[in-house]
């Protein structure tokens, strides 16, 4: 599956690796807004989850990317082949192209679900000691 993705499988693979830790420390930085209830760290917090969320939305943009260039491609190579053939050819090679949009889509999953983890806790409003009393 992957090595079908070609270049995009490539891309889509680094901003997952790169955008999914950036997300996991956008949660720690959220979660360190609710506890100490500062300020101080809610816009960093909102910018690395935003960040996170960036990658995710970027890596599902380079997976459409990818389907509508296989796609392409198929066409132009099946522009030369023989008509009786060329219905099982586009059924594999849409086959193929599908592979690559599933593959970025999965890869985009990690950053997208820990940046908006991550933004809505730092959306959050941390409570007063008080409130907590209360319970």
């Amino acid at each position: 599956m992957f090595r079908s993705s070609g270049m995009f499988g490539f891309a889509e693979l680094a901003i997952c690796l790169l955008c999914s830790p950036v997300g996991v420390f956008a949660i720690a930085l959220s979660g360190l807004h609710l506890a100490k209830r500062q300020t101080k760290t809610r816009g960093p917090a909102l910018g690395v989850a935003s960040a996170a969320l960036l990658g995710g939305v970027l890596c599902t943009l380079i997976a459409i990317g990818g389907y509508f260039y296989g796609n392409q491609q198929i066409n132009m190579a099946l522009a030369n082949v023989d008509p009786d053939m060329r219905a099982e050819m586009q059924a594999y090679g849409d086959q193929e192209v599908k592979q690559a949009l599933t593959l970025g889509c999965a890869f985009a999953g990690g950053p997208l679900f820990f940046g908006a983890c991550a933004f809505l806790m730092a959306l959050a409003k941390p409570r007063d000691a008080s409130e907590n009393e209360a319970l």
